[in-house]
């Protein structure tokens, strides 16, 4: 899954399946748009078909939002990326998450996977990032207002942390107002200040 800042809303959506699966692939998107709520719901294969057909579907959803939307994303499998959002709330079973130049608050958690968050401007705003099984890298800009602790349960903390004792270590930028929560069990914390 791939959001994209834009300035016009837009789905594509590219299938991917085997022969026995080929005549399981839908012929549109299935997409439900609520305007009262300003909610876009896609759903990337037919949760009607049966399990079998299902298994060997895959596919590539990539929307392009306004970039001051909030984005709410529920992916069980397959990598998600965001940039130019204004905020990012994302939930997956297994996948890599990247974020790109998100503005606001992030809340990320993923069992298996990486998180990769490059915020191009300060951060001026809370961040929760947790993995089970996977590194954790946060590249933000000096003049953020941020109090981070990063936490690895197997020890693995680089990058530009101070205080690191044990499992966990800490950085404060500026007036450390907001809340930078950074956690993996299995897997590194690398922070870097620019």
């Amino acid at each position: 899954i791939v959001v994209e800042g834009n300035d016009e809303v837009e789905v594509d959506v590219t299938y991917r399946g085997n022969r026995r699966a080929a005549n399981a692939l839908p012929e549109n998107v299935l997409a439900d748009y609520d305007a009262a709520s300003r909610t876009l719901r896609i759903i990337g294969v037919d949760p009607k078909l049966p399990e079998d057909e299902r298994r060997n579907l895959s596919a590539d959803i990539t929307v392009s939002v306004p970039e001051n939307v909030q984005v709410e994303i529920v992916n069980n499998v397959g990598d998600v990326n965001v940039s130019e959002a204004a905020s990012a709330k994302l939930e997956t079973n297994t996948g890599d998450v990247r974020l790109e130049n998100i503005l606001g608050e992030i809340e990320v958690t993923t069992n298996t996977g990486d998180i990769v968050m490059d915020l191009g401007k300060s951060v001026n705003a809370p961040i929760s990032a947790r993995t089970n099984v996977g590194d954790i890298a946060l590249e933000l800009e000096s003049d953020s207002n941020v109090s981070i602790s990063a936490t690895s349960t197997s020890r693995d903390l680089s990058g530009d942390l101070d205080k690191v004792t044990g499992n966990e270590g800490r950085l404060r930028l500026g007036s450390g107002e907001y809340s930078v929560d950074l956690r993996t069990n299995v897997g590194g914390v690398h922070v870097e200040e620019r």
